[in-house]
């Protein structure tokens, strides 16, 4: 236990390190109120850990009072004397126990994270010493275990946060996999994605996947999808008009039904790109160099990531067309002296392959200690058998439970149908607790 596991007059949320979806947090009624758990929402309840100056312990101060209790957790009422609480830190995890009963843990009602499920004292010796990456939490002991987040970062406008130096390849991103399919029905096997392009910016979505035909229309192979390139970036427009301090990097593979030759392809894009497009109502600005820009020269900007072929000498955007070369596949691009090593191998009939994959790469992107400049992008979605959202129900819960293994993560994670909880989740990776 240090004096420095929690910053001072700092704002935390107490959620549990949970396997399912969606997060719980802890949610205070008010004085004399059971402790309740509550579906975590993007702002969560806010707690702060005060320091006893001449102990390890804090007490733990809500918007409605500090907690106390041996029996069910209570929110003090005026004048009572709030207990003191030791907490323990387990790599990403956290348990507490009050000073009166240090044995005594912290844990949720029966394990089950309902709304209005009380928080409880509960005995068990904790099994000391860290589990392995991959391993499972024992089930008498992932319920006592806590995620201890910060309580001020706001999702809709997260880069605002982080330093203007960093290079975009090494902040933790979510993105979304053939982002514009929403409207398509919950039966179609082309439907990867809930919510509408807004709603993902608004999530803490920074990384859009647009399949874009010559007619400036957005489809997933030949399925019209009901949405153009002026519809996406009339959102983007609104929403970097509204939060100028936050980038939206946009990887553009063409797809659809038309048979106009790449070059004329090329050409209509680059004319969207310089502004002078008669096609597209809603101009943003973008950045169109073929290297990793730092997080500070694009605020307010859209950064291409170009998949299609373009033979001009500069052509705009980070050269990924090699992606086309391997569908289905994983593959290593260096561009500007960062390589990019893309995992996107979709085509599989069971989730514990494409979780091997994702492993597989997930395993180097948690990693403390880089060896040369990469930027990670590793798709989790897959598709064969059955729909998208078959596979994203078990791959996302497993995926945010493994990263509660972790403390740091770069590099971009591509979903089907995130909920706003994996998205928050992947977000407080470039955050110090």
């Amino acid at each position: 236990m240090t004096t420095s596991l929690f910053t001072p007059n700092r704002d935390y949320r107490i959620s549990p390190a949970l396997w399912e979806e969606p997060r719980c947090s802890w949610h205070a009624g008010g004085a004399g109120k059971k402790l309740t758990l509550q579906i975590l929402k993007t702002y969560g309840t806010k707690w702060q850990f005060e320091k006893n100056p001449r102990s390890n312990y804090y007490k733990i101060k809500g918007e409605a009072g500090y907690l106390t209790g041996l029996g069910k957790l209570n929110v003090c009422n005026p004048g009572e004397t709030p207990d003191e609480y030791y907490v323990k830190q387990v790599g990403a995890y956290f348990m507490i126990s009050s000073k009166r009963s240090v044995n005594a843990w912290i844990e949720c009602e029966d394990g089950y994270l309902g709304a209005g499920t009380d928080s409880q004292r509960y005995a068990f010796p904790f099994k000391d010493g860290p589990w392995s990456e991959w391993s499972q939490i024992p089930q008498k002991v992932f319920r006592i275990l806590w995620k201890v987040d910060r309580a001020d970062i706001d999702c809709n406008r997260w880069m605002s946060g982080v330093s203007d130096d960093k290079p975009l390849n090494e902040l933790a991103i979510c993105g979304t996999h053939d982002s514009c399919t929403w409207k398509f029905s919950s039966s179609n096997y082309s439907r990867t994605q809930d919510y509408s392009i807004s709603r993902q910016l608004e999530m803490g979505v920074r990384f859009l996947d647009i399949r874009l035909d010559y007619d400036f229309k957005i489809y997933h192979a030949k399925d019209d999808t009901g949405v153009s390139l002026d519809d996406v970036l009339r959102d983007v427009k609104r929403f970097l008009n509204t939060n100028p301090r936050e980038t939206v990097i946009m990887v553009i593979k063409r797809e659809g039904k038309s048979n106009a030759t790449d070059s004329l392809y090329a050409q209509r894009m680059r004319k969207v790109f310089d502004g002078t497009s008669t096609r597209v109502k809603n101009k943003v600005t973008w950045f169109t160099g073929n290297r990793v820009p730092k997080l500070g020269e694009v605020h307010g900007k859209v950064v291409l990531v170009r998949r299609y072929e373009d033979a001009l000498a500069q052509a705009p955007g980070i050269d990924l067309t090699v992606w086309s070369k391997h569908d289905n596949d994983s593959f290593y691009k260096t561009v500007g002296g960062v390589q990019f090593r893309v995992q996107d191998e979709y085509s599989v009939t069971q989730n514990s392959t494409k979780k091997g994959f994702i492993e597989n790469v997930l395993r180097d992107m948690t990693s403390p200690v880089q060896a040369k400049p990469r930027w990670y992008i590793n798709f989790t979605s897959a598709a064969k058998l059955q729909k998208p959202s078959w596979y994203s129900d078990d791959i996302n819960p497993w995926l945010g439970a493994n990263l509660n293994f972790h403390t740091t993560l770069m590099g971009t994670l591509m979903l089907d149908h995130p909920s706003p909880a994996i998205v928050d989740r992947i977000i407080r990776f470039n955050f110090k607790p």
